[in-house]
């Protein structure tokens, strides 16, 4: 034993005595999974006496510490100093730790341990935009359907509850948060200020407020649910499959919920191999280090996948798993903000000068927000910590800089933020409008607006309860054209006035113009998510809007009978021109009651026009037989008798058509009862 401790002391010593180093050129790797790495890993060996300590008696063992890797050979000896190995790394990503023990003469006189990540890009790729594609399509599928839950209560909130600029803040919160949609909101709401439904004043408060509620689903995803979602994907699709109507809109709900989180888990998992890679961290570093490159990065990619709660969660996924830091997260999120934007901008450039306006308005919101958010991360610090990140971290729980409860510290800045911004300018409300309508200021139109549909905006289809809605707009613009065409011809033809025979026909050609418009929105409408009965009020509108194109032609038929008898001086008597009067004001009073029958339903008015058709069609026959007393008289010629049966019948059947409208509006448009 003696000589055994004897001969390590002088091995030792010598050694020491006759120095050598080895190095190791890199110790950190990337390298593609099922695949050796490109680059080499080597070992130098460095002797000062090469004929005292030969490289030979030198062994390097290499062995797996962890993970999935191996060498070809696993003992190798230094050749000119080197040792070089291509170690392959199995099919798992992640990290993998590979050993070389160093021998010297059989004794182990050092060792090194080598990082090799695994990455296969390509399912980091195609994991993380499935699911991405998977959250998108969730959030939609749970927007839409509670969209179609919420149906007519949606077009009243929106546009009956918004008397000033406090309650459109509110109700644009309320609804926002309950169709996890900012984007929708605001292009509703540019929708019906194009459709002049909602004053650009209205609109302010309804945008302010949906900044707020889109950060729901912020707060909604920092809750940690991912283990729910396949519960949640099971329920709901059972619900759709075997419930009811309303049970199934509460599946489809659900089942979006659960798709969302499963994206969302799916997404976190394809990137979690990342961060074990220095390449990625390092370059992952310029964020956060950078605040304005990752406002930018934020907006950017907002504006590619037009989703700001995607963005809101790409940016937990990253943080959650150390590739960003606070520093970079924030300005993310703040550049989120400014990305939104743009789906309200692209809705608008079909719209007139409000529904641009607005669509503007919420630009400048959240972009003069932004700017100062920015100006305050860079300048205004407590020792070297901007003020906004401390006090997002007194609200929020645990250590938030450095990485605890980081989903909820980044869905607490995305809602500060904007309640804050909400705040700040809600007294500034027509400030913002002043400067939209600045910035989009009326130009001189050349263009003759007279046919152009005004309530038929394509932004609303996205959703089909208030474009049905607008449809009865557009109808009643209808009605009270082909009103004024009746009203004038009947001028023309009593008061022998042909000035408006020009006009006459251009009211009749916008009655269908209107009628092509309306029916192609109808048809567009019908490929959305209806409801049973809103697929049903579709070919029930259709066989509304050709009656009122009906009335149209006939105002066209009066001036010809008016032009017939001027041209072939055919005598009419005062009594006669006081009956078709007479005839014109029971027909007025019937369209004028259609007129607001089509969007209150009301019973009574439709009972008002039942009754002024029976009297309408009393009148024709008695006029008739009066008439015909009048020429028995001689008091008008016989050439007269059949031009006048054929007046009178003409508003007949216009009091036709109004009352098959009637029985539309009775039976709230349902083609079951309609024929």
């Amino acid at each position: 034993m003696k000589r055994f401790f004897l001969f390590l002391i002088l091995f030792f010593t010598f050694i020491f005595l006759f120095s050598y180093e080895i190095k190791v050129e890199k110790k950190r790797f990337d390298c593609l999974t099922n695949s050796p790495l490109k680059e080499p890993l080597i070992l130098n060996l460095y002797v000062e006496d090469k004929d005292t300590i030969k490289e030979e008696d030198f062994l390097v063992v290499f062995e797996k510490v962890y993970g999935d890797i191996s060498v070809e050979k696993e003992s190798l000896h230094f050749v000119d100093g080197k040792v070089t190995v291509y170690p392959k790394v199995g099919k798992k990503m992640g990290a993998n730790i590979l050993r070389a023990n160093i021998f010297y003469k059989g004794y182990q006189v050092d060792k090194f341990d080598f990082k090799v990540v695994g990455l296969n890009w390509l399912e980091i790729i195609v994991t993380l935009l499935g699911g991405l594609g998977l959250f998108l399509f969730g959030m939609k599928f749970m927007s839409d359907s509670l969209q179609n839950f919420a149906g007519e209560r949606m077009k009243y909130f929106i546009t009956k509850m918004t008397k000033n600029t406090f309650m459109g803040v509110l109700t644009g919160s309320l609804v926002t948060s309950f169709i996890q949609s900012s984007s929708a909101t605001t292009v509703i709401v540019v929708g019906l200020v194009n459709a002049g439904i909602m004053t650009l004043t209205q609109s302010i408060g309804i945008i302010m407020g949906a900044n707020i509620g889109t950060t729901m689903t912020a707060q909604l995803i920092a809750f940690k649910l991912e283990s729910l979602s396949l519960p949640a994907i099971s329920i709901g699709v059972l619900m759709i499959l075997f419930g009811s109507r309303k049970i199934k809109i509460t599946g489809e709900t659900i089942l979006g919920f659960g798709l969302l989180f499963y994206g969302l888990g799916l997404m976190s998992s394809s990137i979690a191999p990342l961060k074990e890679s220095d390449k990625l961290v390092e370059f992952m570093t310029k964020f956060n280090n950078s605040p304005i490159l990752s406002m930018l990065t934020g907006m950017l990619i907002t504006i590619v996948i037009q989703s700001s709660s995607a963005t809101v969660g790409l940016t937990m996924v990253l943080a959650v798993q150390g590739l960003i830091s606070i520093n970079s997260a924030v300005p993310l999120i703040l550049g989120e903000n400014i990305g939104t934007t743009i789906t309200a901008l692209l809705a608008s450039l079909s719209s007139n000068i409000n529904g641009k306006r607005a669509a503007i308005t919420h630009a400048l919101f959240n972009l003069i927000g932004v700017s100062y958010m920015m100006l305050g991360i860079y300048f205004v610090k407590i020792n070297g910590v901007p003020l906004y990140y401390k006090f997002l971290e007194l609200i929020t729980p645990g250590n938030n800089l450095s990485g605890e409860n980081v989903q909820r510290y980044i869905a607490n800045s995305h809602t500060i933020f904007n309640v804050f911004n909400t705040i700040l300018f809600l007294p500034f409300a027509k400030v913002l409008e002043n400067i939209s309508k600045f910035l989009i200021r009326e130009k001189k139109d050349t263009k003759d607006n007279f046919f152009i549909p005004k309530y038929l905006d394509r932004n609303l289809l996205l959703n089909p309860h208030l474009a049905l809605y607008n449809v009865k707009k557009e109808m009643m613009e209808m009605i009270d054209v082909a009103s004024n065409s009746i009203e004038l011809a009947t001028k023309t033809l009593v008061e022998k006035d042909f000035d408006n025979i020009e006009q006459i026909k251009k009211l009749e050609m916008k009655t269908d113009i209107l009628q092509n418009e309306i029916t192609n929105y109808l048809i567009l409408i019908s490929k959305e998510d209806l409801s049973d009965q809103e697929f049903a009020q579709i070919p029930v509108f259709i066989h509304c809007i050709n009656d009122i194109e009906r009335i149209g032609d006939h105002s066209i038929n009066i001036i010809e009978f008016a032009t017939f008898i001027r041209d072939n001086k055919i005598e009419l008597t005062e009594k006669a021109y006081d009956e078709i009067k007479s005839m014109n004001e029971i027909l007025q009073k019937m369209m004028r009651e259609a007129y607001f029958a089509i969007e209150d339903l009301s019973v009574d008015r439709v009972n008002e026009i039942f009754i002024l058709e029976d009297k309408l069609n009393d009148f024709e026959k008695r006029y008739n037989r009066s008439h015909l007393l009048r020429i028995s008289d001689r008091l008008c010629s016989n050439e007269s008798a059949a031009i006048f049966t054929d007046i009178l019948t003409s508003y007949e059947r216009c009091g036709d058509h109004i009352a098959n409208i009637a029985e539309a509006i009775k039976n709230k448009f349902q083609w079951s009862k309609y024929d």
